[in-house]
């Protein structure tokens, strides 16, 4: 099966902290800050990841979701 848009939901945006990424089972999972540093990563064991990022800086993220050598980008806004 393909990889596509669909694919992936992220929620709830913005966001204070906490999320719940949606994303095909095995993807890689990076989120990068503004400065192009990984503040989290991780190989996505289910298809539902929670992530919690309150104890970064408030700001811009992007979400990196890989799989198949296909990636796709999300974006969240931290408050």
């Amino acid at each position: 099966p393909s990889f596509s848009n669909n694919d992936i939901n992220v929620y709830p945006n913005p966001t204070s902290g906490e999320f719940t990424i949606f994303a095909p089972e095995h993807s890689s999972i990076k989120i990068i800050n503004c400065l192009g540093r990984i503040v989290h990563q991780v190989k996505a064991p289910s298809h539902k990841i929670i992530v919690d990022l309150s104890n970064k800086s408030k700001g811009l993220y992007l979400i990196i979701v890989i799989k198949n050598n296909k990636s796709i980008t999300r974006r969240i806004l931290v408050y």
